[in-house]
Protein backbone atom coordinates (compact mmCIF):
# COMPACT_ATOMS: atom_id res chain seq x y z
CA UNK A 1 0.00 0.00 0.00
CA UNK A 2 1.08 3.27 -1.07
CA UNK A 3 0.80 6.55 0.91
CA UNK A 4 -0.64 9.51 -1.00
CA UNK A 5 -0.94 11.88 1.49
CA UNK A 6 0.73 15.08 1.78
CA UNK A 7 3.60 15.43 4.48
CA UNK A 8 1.27 17.91 6.05
CA UNK A 9 -1.72 15.29 6.50
CA UNK A 10 1.26 13.22 7.56
CA UNK A 11 1.95 15.56 10.39
CA UNK A 12 -1.49 15.86 11.17
CA UNK A 13 -1.99 12.48 10.97
CA UNK A 14 0.93 11.65 13.64
CA UNK A 15 -0.29 14.59 15.80
CA UNK A 16 -3.47 13.19 15.69
CA UNK A 17 -2.40 9.65 16.83
CA UNK A 18 -0.22 10.66 19.77
CA UNK A 19 -3.15 12.76 20.57
CA UNK A 20 -5.43 10.00 20.79
CA UNK A 21 -2.46 7.96 22.60
CA UNK A 22 -2.21 10.38 25.53
CA UNK A 23 -6.00 10.84 25.86
CA UNK A 24 -6.37 6.98 26.06
CA UNK A 25 -3.03 6.93 28.75
CA UNK A 26 -4.89 9.84 30.28
CA UNK A 27 -8.30 8.13 30.72
CA UNK A 28 -6.55 4.69 31.68
CA UNK A 29 -4.86 7.16 34.96
CA UNK A 30 -7.57 8.65 35.78
CA UNK A 31 -9.66 5.11 35.62
CA UNK A 32 -7.21 3.70 38.16
CA UNK A 33 -6.92 6.71 40.02
CA UNK A 34 -10.62 6.40 40.56
CA UNK A 35 -10.46 2.45 41.34
CA UNK A 36 -7.83 3.29 44.09
CA UNK A 37 -9.92 5.81 45.62
CA UNK A 38 -13.00 3.82 45.64
CA UNK A 39 -11.00 0.75 47.24
CA UNK A 40 -9.35 2.94 49.47
CA UNK A 41 -13.18 4.38 50.76
CA UNK A 42 -14.33 0.47 50.85
CA UNK A 43 -11.52 -0.21 53.36
CA UNK A 44 -12.22 2.71 55.32
CA UNK A 45 -15.66 1.93 55.67
CA UNK A 46 -15.13 -1.69 56.63
CA UNK A 47 -12.34 -0.44 58.89
CA UNK A 48 -14.86 1.81 60.53
CA UNK A 49 -17.47 -0.65 60.85
CA UNK A 50 -15.14 -3.02 63.02
CA UNK A 51 -13.92 -0.20 65.11
CA UNK A 52 -17.97 0.41 66.22
CA UNK A 53 -18.27 -3.30 65.96
CA UNK A 54 -15.69 -3.39 68.51
CA UNK A 55 -16.71 -0.57 70.77
CA UNK A 56 -20.59 -2.04 71.16
CA UNK A 57 -18.75 -5.33 71.95
CA UNK A 58 -16.43 -3.67 74.82
CA UNK A 59 -19.37 -1.23 76.09
CA UNK A 60 -21.53 -4.87 76.21
CA UNK A 61 -18.87 -6.54 78.11
CA UNK A 62 -18.02 -3.79 80.39
CA UNK A 63 -21.99 -3.96 81.56
CA UNK A 64 -21.62 -7.37 82.54
CA UNK A 65 -19.03 -6.79 84.71
CA UNK A 66 -20.50 -6.29 87.90
CA UNK A 67 -18.93 -3.51 89.82
CA UNK A 68 -20.10 -4.75 93.54
CA UNK A 69 -17.40 -7.64 92.53
CA UNK A 70 -15.02 -5.15 91.70
CA UNK A 71 -15.28 -3.63 94.80
CA UNK A 72 -15.84 -6.89 97.24
CA UNK A 73 -12.51 -8.18 95.48
CA UNK A 74 -10.98 -4.50 96.12
CA UNK A 75 -11.79 -4.88 99.96
CA UNK A 76 -10.55 -8.17 99.99
CA UNK A 77 -7.32 -7.40 98.55
CA UNK A 78 -7.26 -4.60 100.83
CA UNK A 79 -7.47 -7.22 104.40
CA UNK A 80 -5.06 -9.04 102.59
CA UNK A 81 -2.67 -6.72 102.02
CA UNK A 82 -3.28 -6.02 105.90
CA UNK A 83 -2.43 -9.70 106.60
CA UNK A 84 0.66 -9.34 105.12
CA UNK A 85 1.86 -6.37 106.96
CA UNK A 86 0.58 -7.74 110.30
CA UNK A 87 2.70 -10.96 109.07
CA UNK A 88 5.97 -8.89 107.92
CA UNK A 89 5.27 -6.90 111.50
CA UNK A 90 5.41 -10.50 113.15
CA UNK A 91 8.50 -11.64 111.85
CA UNK A 92 9.91 -7.93 112.29
CA UNK A 93 9.66 -9.00 115.76
CA UNK A 94 12.00 -11.66 115.38
CA UNK A 95 10.29 -14.20 117.66
CA UNK A 96 11.28 -18.25 116.55
CA UNK A 97 7.81 -19.59 116.89
CA UNK A 98 9.58 -22.99 117.04
CA UNK A 99 11.53 -22.07 120.26
CA UNK A 100 8.40 -20.48 122.22
CA UNK A 101 6.33 -24.10 121.42
CA UNK A 102 9.53 -25.99 122.24
CA UNK A 103 9.35 -24.36 125.63
CA UNK A 104 5.66 -24.86 125.85
CA UNK A 105 6.12 -28.82 125.03
CA UNK A 106 8.81 -29.12 127.18
CA UNK A 107 6.72 -28.59 130.26
CA UNK A 108 3.62 -29.95 129.13
CA UNK A 109 2.85 -33.49 130.68
CA UNK A 110 2.48 -36.78 129.57
CA UNK A 111 -0.99 -37.86 128.61
CA UNK A 112 -1.58 -34.28 127.85
CA UNK A 113 -2.00 -32.32 124.79
CA UNK A 114 -2.93 -28.80 123.35
CA UNK A 115 -5.91 -28.42 120.88
CA UNK A 116 -5.37 -24.98 119.80
CA UNK A 117 -2.74 -22.25 119.74
CA UNK A 118 -3.34 -18.43 118.68
CA UNK A 119 -1.09 -15.48 118.36
CA UNK A 120 -1.92 -11.68 118.89
CA UNK A 121 -0.63 -8.48 118.63
CA UNK A 122 -1.00 -5.77 121.09
CA UNK A 123 0.49 -2.20 122.62
CA UNK A 124 2.13 -4.17 125.79
CA UNK A 125 3.51 -6.98 123.06
CA UNK A 126 3.01 -10.33 122.00
CA UNK A 127 -0.16 -12.98 123.71
CA UNK A 128 0.21 -16.33 123.42
CA UNK A 129 -3.14 -18.24 123.52
CA UNK A 130 -3.39 -22.23 124.52
CA UNK A 131 -6.25 -24.52 124.48
CA UNK A 132 -5.80 -28.23 125.92
CA UNK A 133 -6.71 -31.37 127.96
CA UNK A 134 -4.41 -32.38 130.57
CA UNK A 135 -5.70 -35.44 132.99
CA UNK A 136 -5.65 -34.38 136.81
CA UNK A 137 -5.75 -31.39 138.21
CA UNK A 138 -1.87 -32.20 139.98
CA UNK A 139 -0.17 -32.22 136.37
CA UNK A 140 -2.43 -29.13 135.37
CA UNK A 141 -0.42 -26.94 138.27
CA UNK A 142 2.57 -28.62 137.73
CA UNK A 143 2.16 -27.27 134.04
CA UNK A 144 1.24 -24.06 135.65
CA UNK A 145 4.71 -23.80 137.92
CA UNK A 146 6.91 -24.81 134.80
CA UNK A 147 5.45 -22.13 133.02
CA UNK A 148 5.84 -19.37 135.40
CA UNK A 149 9.85 -20.28 136.28
CA UNK A 150 10.23 -19.46 132.69
CA UNK A 151 12.06 -16.49 131.82
CA UNK A 152 10.77 -15.94 128.17
CA UNK A 153 7.03 -15.55 129.90
CA UNK A 154 6.08 -12.36 131.13
CA UNK A 155 2.63 -13.02 132.87
CA UNK A 156 0.86 -16.25 132.69
CA UNK A 157 -3.02 -16.52 132.53
CA UNK A 158 -4.88 -19.67 134.27
CA UNK A 159 -8.89 -18.79 134.79
CA UNK A 160 -10.66 -20.31 137.32
CA UNK A 161 -12.38 -22.39 135.24
CA UNK A 162 -9.91 -24.52 134.39
CA UNK A 163 -9.87 -25.80 138.44
CA UNK A 164 -13.28 -26.71 138.76
CA UNK A 165 -12.86 -30.61 137.48
CA UNK A 166 -10.69 -32.90 139.09
CA UNK A 167 -9.89 -35.03 136.39
CA UNK A 168 -9.68 -34.40 132.31
CA UNK A 169 -9.98 -30.94 132.61
CA UNK A 170 -10.21 -28.84 128.90
CA UNK A 171 -7.81 -25.80 129.86
CA UNK A 172 -7.30 -22.44 129.18
CA UNK A 173 -4.01 -20.52 129.38
CA UNK A 174 -2.80 -16.77 128.27
CA UNK A 175 0.56 -16.46 128.12
CA UNK A 176 2.52 -12.86 127.14
CA UNK A 177 5.34 -13.07 125.35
Amino acid sequence: MINLLSPQEKTVNLARKKLTLALIFEFSLFLFLACFLLATLAVRIYLIGEVNFRKIGISEREAEVDISKIVSFEKKIVDLNKRLEDIGGFYKVGLDFSEITDKIFQYLPSGSYLTDISFRRDATGLKLALNGFIPTREKLLEFKKSLEQEEAFKKITFPASNWVSATNISFYLGIDI
